[in-house]
């Protein structure tokens, strides 16, 4: 009984992962393919130069890596010179150019990337439902969450270009489920994982480290009913995995460099663009933009730039790390009530559907709203649901991660792209999943909401004779839940 139980669950599980894999997969091969199916067998410099911006950047790191065996911009084919072209490109964290570089290798300059990304940003995808299952144990939430996270705007457009987002969100919500099973399992092997998965994660992106701050505070809340001491030996495990990952590129960096950077030097660089005197004049009504530029800005920082005496050893781009750092405490001594009018302002932007002063199409524009719709008003009842409801240690690790990256686009700077909202989005999702399963148990229609939703959960669970259609009238409904049913 219990065996048949348990492997029902089991083929449950897997089929709700495979079933949102093959979504998200498709939905990105197909926009991909769609998009760009005149340039798809495009390679080395023809491939090169149909990119722009961050994209052209990743690649022609990777192509530095590949010719010079050295982490520097490689000149691109034609077009202007570059920022940094030829120089050390410490201004990106390098675990995503590694990434490409290791697949151009054998593939030549080429789209061969598109697929092994979307697959990336896929099985991240099937880890979202898995952690929405986990959380609220329905199916009904975890599908939601899977699938949109499947058909995000963002990681959609992004998974055929080379842009780390797919990457990226695939090693951090890999760090949560495994750092979800330690918490379960007393599994150290799953806190390594969790560790090290964070590490790559910052060595993707810097922002990768905040996960570490949502760990504990589902530590402190998993503390109240485990051994503080098995709490802080697994942080500690998590923490010491992570640190061999990220210290390894600090390590190298300092011994060739003699710069005491952790990861790169864009913080500095970020701040400043996001935080200026020309911001600072702009109502706390409109918009937040950044991407204007302000010209005293760059005026001033050219000037400290040829003004200031640096060791010749230091590479350009941690020269602008290290003067833009002074000129953002600069900014806050004489500037904090206009600091804390910009913190405001990329509040509420952020949780906009899309940036109105964003350079977005009418389409890009329809689909991101269609997406917000979907999740931001039900992801929000369904933490005023849950805060009812009370948290668990993983809920507190959901919000608490929730929290931690609105505050930081909050104090620091939102893009346009909302690339930087992305983890915002996917937890919120989690949440929206859970919220749409409690409207639909406290639907008044008993048409053919409350006959399916009992079964598709029990089915989900694993009771032996319930994934049968031939259920007995008796146990339909909401009423009629086995308590370890869950709340749907």
């Amino acid at each position: 009984m219990m065996q048949l139980k348990h492997r029902c669950q089991t083929c449950a599980i897997s089929r709700l992962v495979v079933i949102v894999v093959v979504v998200a997969f498709a939905v990105r091969l197909g926009y991909g393919v769609c998009r760009y199916k005149r340039q798809l067998l495009l390679s080395d410099n023809a491939f090169i130069t149909i990119w722009h911006h961050d994209a052209l950047y990743h690649v022609l790191i990777a192509k530095g890596i590949l010719e010079k065996h050295e982490y520097v911009v490689s000149p691109p084919p034609s077009g202007p010179v570059l920022r940094y072209q030829g120089e050390p490109a410490l201004f990106k964290a390098p675990a995503y150019q590694y990434f490409l570089a290791g697949i151009f290798k054998v593939s030549g300059f080429s789209f061969a990337f598109f697929p092994l990304q979307a697959l990336a940003g896929s099985l991240m995808c099937g880890i979202v439902a898995l952690i929405a299952n986990r959380a609220f144990q329905n199916p009904i939430a975890a599908y939601y969450a899977g699938l949109t996270a499947a058909v995000h705007p963002i990681l959609v457009n992004s998974a055929s270009q080379p842009y780390n987002e797919n990457v990226f969100f695939f090693l951090f919500m890999v760090s949560i489920w495994a750092f979800v099973l330690w918490t379960e399992q007393n599994k150290p092997a799953m806190a390594v994982l969790s560790g090290l998965s964070m590490g790559l994660c910052a060595l993707t992106r810097e922002s990768g480290l905040l996960i570490c701050a949502g760990f504990v505070a589902a530590l402190m809340q998993k503390s109240l009913v485990i051994n503080r001491k098995r709490a802080a030996f697994g942080l500690a495990i998590v923490l010491g995995s992570a640190s061999v990952v990220v210290l390894s590129w600090v390590i190298g960096n300092h011994l060739k460099y003699h710069t005491g950077l952790l990861i790169s030097g864009i913080s500095g660089p970020d701040f400043v663009d996001g935080n200026n005197e020309c911001l600072v004049k702009e109502s706390a009504l409109l918009p937040y933009s950044a991407e204007h530029g302000c010209p005293p800005l760059r005026t001033e920082l050219s000037f400290r730039l040829h003004h200031y005496e640096f060791d010749r050893t230091i590479p350009t781009a941690i020269r602008v790390h290290l003067v833009c750092v002074q000129m953002a405490k600069e900014f806050l001594r004489e500037n904090f009530s206009g600091y804390g009018k910009l913190v405001f302002r990329r509040l509420w932007t952020t949780l906009l559907p899309f940036s109105p002063r964003g350079p977005q199409g009418w389409y890009e524009r329809i689909a991101l709203s269609f997406y917000w719709i979907a999740v931001f008003p039900l992801g929000f009842v369904g933490i005023v649901i849950q805060a009812r409801k009370g948290f668990d240690s993983i809920h507190a690790l959901l919000l608490s991660i929730l929290l931690i990256y609105v505050a930081a686009i909050a104090a620091v700077l939102y893009w346009s792209d909302l690339r930087f909202r992305l983890g915002s989005d996917l937890i919120l999702g989690c949440f929206a999943g859970s919220a749409l399963v409690s409207a639909l148990e406290k639907s008044k229609s008993h048409c053919l909401l409350p006959p399916v939703m009992p079964l598709v959960t029990k089915c989900f669970h694993g009771t032996h004779h319930s994934c049968s259609l031939q259920e007995s009238p008796k146990t339909i409904g909401p009423a009629a839940r086995h308590p370890q049913d869950g709340p749907g």
